[in-house]
């Protein structure tokens, strides 16, 4: 299940970051803005859970799993400085623990 849903998710979530640059470009509606902001960091977060499954440690499953709910959680949450410092710190978490997990298994 986890390799059918995987890609979907990816895909759906590129076809969102494509529609939401579009959105620098072209002048949607605001109500449109949202939802496409909503729904590019529900899909964001809903990938870091499912990939928060395939990490050997718990603590990488419940940082990826707590990360990805931060994420979803301020796409609905109004936009303010500290949550936009903090969507962005979830975001950058994972990515780092990935790289750093990568380099100590390569030596």
């Amino acid at each position: 299940m986890k390799k059918k849903l995987i890609p979907i998710i990816t895909i759906s979530f590129l076809i969102a970051l494509l529609i939401f640059i579009t959105s620098w470009f072209i002048d949607y509606n605001p109500l449109i803005k949202t939802t496409i902001y909503k729904v590019l960091f529900s899909l964001l977060g809903a990938l870091y859970i499912i990939n928060s499954f395939s990490s050997e440690k718990k603590e990488h499953k419940i940082i990826l799993s707590l990360c990805g709910l931060c994420i979803i959680i301020m796409g609905f949450v109004g936009r303010t400085l500290y949550s936009n410092i903090l969507s962005l710190i979830a975001i950058i978490i994972p990515i780092v623990i990935h790289r750093f997990t990568t380099k100590t298994a390569a030596k």
